[in-house]
């Protein structure tokens, strides 16, 4: 068991329908993740590695429990994971996307400098930009950092590293439909990739509250 990490339910019973734990390769492949591209595939010890031109992705049929199995127009994602480049970073940087599913999808995604925004997104139309201001005073560069993206029909709330950053206005709600694929550190447009290590990356078929937010992102 790896410390630092949200291992157990916790005070607000947290465990999550779908976990991606990268603790080795062997475990990634019974779990139904891939990494790519296949001559030089991303390490995989105590976390994912990855060099700015490497991804992996998840099987449809092993997001099943997290997408059927709950509330429907819920959802929430976690992931936890330390960048090789701050906040300013000149490249756009995909934490995770999926391909869309009923005209929607969900990814965690920062642009390009100059704009650096960050956006939490679980729809392409119900989307939360955080700007620069709000979150490169916490932003932790060659650290662990934790994101918490949590929406529920008509609001998105995105929470990094303890701060709650935003709460806002979602224009469509959220489907259980599967998504026909996850990337994870690339766009699916195989394009914007993640450059350091992801550490955790999980899904909830429900809005997280608040509390349960701020517990699962705060970094000790």
């Amino acid at each position: 068991m790896r410390l630092g990490t949200p291992k157990t339910p916790g005070p607000y019973g947290l465990e999550p329908a779908w976990r991606a734990d990268f603790l080795s390769a062997d475990e990634c492949a019974g779990m139904g993740i891939s990494l790519l591209p296949a001559l030089t595939p991303p390490t995989v010890n105590q976390g994912l590695v990855l060099n700015g031109a490497q991804y992996a992705t998840v099987e449809n049929n092993r997001l099943t429990p997290a997408f059927l199995a709950g509330v429907q127009d819920e959802l929430s994602s976690y992931v936890e994971f330390a960048p090789t480049f701050n906040w300013d970073d000149a490249s756009a940087r995909m934490l995770y996307d999926s391909d869309a599913f009923a005209g929607r999808r969900f990814y965690l995604y920062k642009v390009a400098n100059p704009d650096n925004r960050f956006y939490g997104v679980i729809a392409s139309a119900a989307f939360v930009e955080i700007a620069p201001a709000n979150y490169s005073a916490i932003w932790r560069q060659n650290q662990r950092n934790r994101v918490v993206v949590a929406a529920k029909s008509a609001s998105t709330a995105v929470y990094m590293n303890g701060v709650a950053l935003v709460n806002a206005a979602a224009a469509v709600p959220f489907p259980r439909n599967l998504p026909s694929g996850v990337m994870i550190g690339a766009a699916t447009g195989v394009t914007s990739f993640f450059s350091g290590t992801i550490y955790d990356w999980c899904l909830w078929p429900r809005k997280l509250q608040p509390a349960e937010a701020i517990q699962l992102t705060t970094v000790t």
